[in-house]
């Protein structure tokens, strides 16, 4: 199933511009990624450590780099909207559940949690400092993808 036509008519899908602002401060963020994904995720287990045995026995570097593969892999899909529900789903399940039975419960308990976190990681980390309008791209980008993950209406 893939992004409703009418999703993107009512102008839920990301504008070209905000498309253009994503993947050019992804290309700023790349360097400060893996500090800013380990860091959300040690924030994330402080908040929940329950949520650490939901996931698969990975390291906390394992973990991180498939959270920012998760999220370049978003970007790119940005061009591709008629895929972009089937595609995200897929890769946050392979990649940050290893295609777990739990995987439901895991993302409705974690998926918009750390999405906070990284963001806020980014933020602190990332020089020059992303601009507010970033920060918020960043967030809409996080809230589309967990949305469409959870199937959950975009408002």
């Amino acid at each position: 199933m893939g992004i409703k036509q009418e999703s993107i008519n009512r102008g839920l899908w990301p504008s070209a511009a905000t498309k253009t602002l994503l993947r050019t401060s992804f290309l700023r963020i790349i360097p400060y990624s893996q500090e800013a994904a380990e860091s959300a995720y040690l924030r994330l287990w402080e908040f929940a450590p329950e949520l650490r045995r939901e996931l698969p026995n990975t390291s906390l570097a394992d973990q991180a780099q498939m959270l920012i593969k998760v999220l370049a892999q978003a970007v790119d899909l940005l061009q591709c909207p008629e895929k972009f529900q089937s595609e995200c789903r897929h890769i946050v399940q392979r990649e940050m559940f290893g295609n777990s039975n739990s995987t439901s419960r895991a993302l409705e308990r974690h998926f918009t949690l750390v999405g906070q976190l990284v963001i806020e990681e980014f933020e602190r980390l990332v020089k020059p400092p992303l601009t507010a309008e970033e920060v918020a791209d960043w967030g809409m980008l996080y809230a589309f993808i967990s949305h469409h993950l959870l199937d959950l209406e975009v408002s």
